[in-house]
């Protein structure tokens, strides 16, 4: 089964202070009907047979299925246990599906199809299959020809909220565009996220360049005017939040930091100038643990909001 990745588009028409910029992100996958009292999902590409029915959209359902099928053995503690969830939770997408549909768990996923299957291999790994590697800029052909120094972040547009009032609001001084100029927004550039799905990191711009992060498990900096790739960190595992940026002291030659969480339930610090790592930590050790908001800097702090994905699968119950 093929993956077609999903498009950051960016639309500009022009610059006063900062750029404007309107991004959408465009699923590359046709819906299909969904049996009744299930949500519609993506068309099977390949496949088929017994178990390629469509998944349930979103990685969150796998867990679902996990719970409601696998979690007698590999979450309670017995004889007969299995490896526990947390020890699942640190194996890849591709492992976790090839023991469900070749391996020793083949004879406990029947019923299931191919589709949701794939869902709970990428849940409990925290990424869609195929996308380790994948994502690396280093792979790409539109990297920047150079990386010039950040010398100020002159924000445009940092995070969910903008500002630490969290108002959502861009003031037309900034934005550099007024309301009736938005119909007349051209496509500029766009960015494909190798292996992605789905998309629900709201991009950053600052110091000339939009911060955004994927279900692939990468973080990408990409040059705010022509859209190609400074550098890319994998991260791992889905990258949910929102990416922000702050300053940064005691880490070397690094000025400014990028600060995100992930599936996994870790905070990440890296430098905004290379993608090196500054720093990780975990700040929840609960198997579902996640950081789906967005993060937020603050004088210096990181504030992070955690969240877990047990009530969607009571909700899908």
């Amino acid at each position: 089964m093929k993956r077609k990745g999903y498009i950051l588009s960016v639309a500009t028409i022009a610059w006063i202070g900062v750029m404007s910029w309107v991004v959408t992100v465009h699923p590359q996958a046709p819906q299909v009907p969904a049996p009744p009292g299930q949500a519609p999902g993506p068309a099977p590409q390949g496949g088929g047979g017994a178990r390629g029915g469509a998944a349930v959209p979103g990685t969150e359902s796998g867990w679902s299925t996990f719970q409601n099928r696998c979690s007698l053995c590999h979450s309670n503690p017995g004889p007969n246990q299995g490896p526990t969830a947390e020890a699942i939770r640190l194996m890849t997408p591709e492992r976790i599906f090839a023991s469900l549909t070749t391996g020793t768990m083949k004879a406990h996923a029947e019923g299931i199809s191919e589709g949701q299957l794939r869902r709970v291999a990428e849940f409990m790994s925290g990424r869609p299959m195929g996308s380790s590697g994948a994502g690396d800029a280093k792979t790409m052909t539109n990297r920047c020809a150079a990386n010039p120094t950040i010398s100020n972040l002159n924000a445009g547009w940092i995070g969910w909220g903008v500002d630490s009032g969290n108002t959502r609001f861009q003031a037309a001084s900034l934005a550099g565009l007024n309301a009736a100029q938005v119909p007349n927004l051209k496509l500029k550039w766009a960015f494909g996220f190798p292996k992605g799905e789905t998309s629900s990191s709201q991009p950053t711009v600052a110091g000339g360049r939009v911060f955004v992060g994927s279900d692939n498990g990468y973080i990408y900096s990409l040059d705010a005017n022509t859209g190609c790739v400074y550098w890319s960190f994998e991260a791992g595992s889905i990258v949910r939040g929102s990416v922000v940026v702050g300053p940064v002291t005691g880490q070397g030659n690094a000025r400014f930091g990028v600060f995100f969480g992930d599936g996994h339930a870790n905070i990440f610090g890296v430098n905004a100038q290379d993608g090196r790592l500054l720093w990780k930590t975990k700040v929840d050790d609960h198997v579902v643990a996640r950081i789906t908001a967005g993060t937020k800097f603050y004088d210096g702090k990181v504030i992070v909001p955690v969240s877990s994905s047990e009530e969607f699968a009571w909700r899908q119950r």
